[in-house]
């Protein structure tokens, strides 16, 4: 954490982040989710770091996948932006080797969010024309193009 605080929810657990905090390591395929505090005259910024392990695949939730995912989100949620796509979002956290956390009360939740994501994301995504990573987003586009050639569904995508 950088500036203000921060609820991260892990698991079952829920976290406060403060800039005094040590960093916060979350495991791979745990539910979680930030949840920044509203503003207030002394808090008018949340600001932190997201890090992730070196890419050593064709999924990951990396540098790529979060340049992809905060730059679709300022788009599509900025003042006259088309909105959010589950499609494309699906997309992206398929590509991120992410899921929606689905709540807990839906039977195999983890389960029909994997599904989803490929099902969806995957191969519905690609055959309409989404792709999970766009070249003026992405800084390394190489290794995107790289990741998405290794895809059946994403191959035409690596060839811009």
């Amino acid at each position: 954490m950088l500036e203000g605080e921060l609820y991260i929810d892990v698991g079952d657990k829920r976290i406060l982040l403060t800039p005094s905090d040590d960093e916060l390591e979350i495991p791979a395929w745990y539910g979680n989710r930030a949840i920044p505090l509203p503003p207030s005259e002394d808090r008018k910024y949340t600001k932190f770091l997201l890090s992730a392990p070196g890419a050593d695949g064709p999924y990951m939730l990396d540098a790529i996948f979060y340049e992809n995912y905060y730059r679709y989100m300022d788009q599509v949620l900025a003042p006259g932006g088309e909105g959010i796509s589950v499609v494309q979002v699906l997309c992206m956290f398929d590509a991120g080797g992410s899921c929606l956390a689905l709540p807990k009360s839906i039977p195999f939740s983890m389960i029909l969010s994997k599904a989803m994501t490929v099902i969806i994301g995957r191969w519905l995504g690609s055959i309409l024309g989404y792709q999970p990573y766009c070249k003026e987003w992405t800084t390394e586009w190489e290794t995107a193009k790289k990741r998405m050639s290794t895809s059946i569904f994403q191959k035409r995508f690596a060839r811009g």
